[in-house]
Parts: C-alpha cells; sequence; structure tokens
C-alpha cells in the first residue's frame, strides 16, 4: 500500500514537471513521456532544463505538437470612437 502511494506521488511530481517546463513549448505536455534516464538530475529529481530540451527535441521531429501562440489583433468590437449624440440636433432636424 504504502509504495503504491510513493509510486502515484512520483507518477504526479513528474506530471506536473513536466507541464511546468513545456509550457509554452508544447501545446500539450502529456506528449512527452517522462523518461527518468534522461530527464532527471544526479539525485533522481526530476530536471526542468533537461525536460525542456527533451521537449525541443518532440519539437524537431514532430512541430505539430508546438503551442499555439495567436497571431494578429484578437480584438473584436468597433475601433474608432462614435461621434457623440446630439439628441436636441436630432430632434430639430426632424421636426422641419
Amino acid at each position: 500500500m504504502q509504495a503504491q502511494r510513493v509510486d502515484e506521488a512520483t507518477t504526479r511530481l513528474a506530471a506536473m514537471a513536466v507541464a511546468q517546463a513545456t509550457d509554452g513549448v508544447l501545446a500539450d505536455p502529456t506528449d512527452l513521456t517522462y523518461d527518468p534516464a534522461t530527464m532527471a538530475d544526479e539525485n533522481g529529481w526530476p530536471d526542468p532544463g533537461k525536460i525542456t530540451d527533451a521537449a525541443k527535441a518532440l519539437l524537431d521531429r514532430k512541430p505539430h505538437l508546438a503551442s499555439r501562440r495567436p497571431s494578429g489583433n484578437a480584438g473584436q468590437g468597433a475601433r474608432t470612437s462614435p461621434e457623440p449624440l446630439d439628441l436636441a440636433g436630432l430632434l430639430r432636424s426632424r421636426a422641419g
């Protein structure tokens, strides 16, 4: 039971490390499988630099996995200021 909890915690730690290290690099961090043999430091902890390097190597092979960045103007609506509304002038023009 204890060993299972340790394994679950290790898996969660690795997933969190991959998600953090690949933020802005991969669209979906689960595309990179954590490999402790190549992505851990000398103490066995996830190494963000090695994880990021592995993500970039993955993108060299599969560029469609890259994080997508919006381009262009994402704003909506009118861009110019409307003319001020003159209700009195509007009534005068309609009256005669």
